[in-house]
């Protein structure tokens, strides 16, 4: 997913425009000096900053060190940021009543709002300044793009409220935390480490339980419970590559006679050798599904997942034949060791929110290339060094 300016790829470019170097990365992170006393203050007012203000805009900030994309210790880069569109600020008192301090930024790039940030963690808005901080982006072009952050930013507090005074949780919100049908999404860039801290105190297979509707002696946490088999929901990421698996490569035979439907985290499996029978993998994976294998023998079907909540990586592939692809990818699908494709390939897969990469070799064939664009219109089709070949 594309990340804007303030923290995303288009500061860097001006960090190294402006000649910086790689100590100076922990200025993109923020430093943040407004007191617990002056974030319970909302009362204050919203200053917009264009090309002409540059030095206004850096200057408001060096008293409270917040380091929106490094503007507070460059002066450059607050130019470079208003050079593309405005910014608007929105201050709270200080000690002596004066609208001073800073507490969101709402920048735009054209006519189009592309960030709204805070000062919270990892530059998140408060839970406080959510409310300012909508009205403002939902009267400007490009605002509402932002509703989905601020609705999960807004329950995520109601889940932290409650969970600090002991309270049940419904099983929406439980769904919600666990990240079971989406990404929590913030306007931070990156994902508070309190939701992994409220996880890490609760009871995983109850509340999976009281999720899905699953009994809780279906469902596995542990590798163990997971070669055991007869589980329905595998919680947790599943990773049989790593170090402490010993091997690069796993025999059919040693996986189990029936995957859980269900896995609520990333699947990564290692090469699979001799397969003497069809490989039927979870129906859903909310995050992302990796598998190492070469060719998928033409008597045993290989049925992917459904629904995979982030990308797909088929690693080694030579070819997609016999393989059931997913109806549902909202990332990547990565298959660039693949080279031979037929017309019929990709009928099975449906939607993929992100792109889907092939090997560089298949696209010297340039006919092929367009022909398969064509055909599936609705997927985004590359290598590593074309962009697409959709137009």
């Amino acid at each position: 997913m594309k990340e804007f300016g303030l923290v995303g790829r288009p500061i860097q470019d001006y960090i190294d425009t402006i000649g910086l170097g790689s100590g100076d990365r922990n200025l993109m992170r923020g430093i943040i000096g407004v007191s617990k006393e002056y974030r319970e203050i909302v009362t204050g007012e919203w200053n917009r900053f264009n090309l002409d203000d540059e030095g206004s805009l850096y200057g408001s900030l060096q008293d409270y060190k917040i380091d929106w994309g490094a503007v507070v210790r460059y002066k450059a880069v607050a130019e470079k940021q208003l050079e593309r569109g405005n910014s608007y600020v929105y201050y709270t008192r200080d000690e002596n009543g004066n609208n001073t301090v800073p507490r969101i930024i709402i920048r735009t790039e054209g006519d189009e709002v592309v960030e709204v940030r805070g000062i919270g963690y990892e530059q998140n808005v408060e839970l406080n300044m959510l409310d300012i901080a909508r009205e403002k982006y939902l009267q400007l072009p490009g605002g509402t793009k932002f509703e989905e952050k601020y609705h999960d930013v807004k329950l995520f507090g109601l889940i932290c409220e409650k969970s600090d005074h002991d309270e049940e949780l419904t099983s929406a919100e439980i769904r919600f935390l666990y990240e079971i049908d989406k990404e929590i999404e913030s306007f931070g860039f990156q994902k508070d480490p309190k939701i992994e801290e409220i996880i890490s105190k609760r009871n995983h297979k109850k509340d999976i339980s009281i999720a899905i509707g699953v009994p809780e002696n279906q469902i596995g946490t542990t590798r163990e419970e997971f070669f055991r088999g007869n589980i329905v929901v595998y919680y947790g990421d599943l990773d049989l590559t790593d170090e402490d698996a010993d091997f690069d490569s796993i025999k059919c035979s040693d996986l189990p006679n029936k995957f859980p439907k269900i896995v609520i985290g990333n699947l990564d499996l290692p090469n699979i050798e001799e397969i003497d029978r069809s490989l039927i993998f979870p129906e859903f994976v909310t995050k992302d599904f990796s598998i190492e294998i070469e060719n998928v023998p033409d008597i045993y079907p290989m049925i992917l997942p459904k629904h995979i909540g982030d990308s797909l990586f088929m690693l080694n592939l030579c070819s997609t034949r016999n393989i059931v692809f997913s109806e549902f990818v909202l990332g990547d699908v990565d298959l660039d060791s693949v080279y031979e494709l037929t017309d019929d390939d990709f009928k099975t897969l449906g939607f993929v929110g992100g792109i889907v990469r092939l090997d560089e070799l298949f696209f010297e064939d340039r006919e092929k290339w367009k022909k398969l664009s064509v055909e599936y219109p609705h997927l985004k089709i590359r290598d590593d060094i074309e962009k697409t070949v959709r137009n």
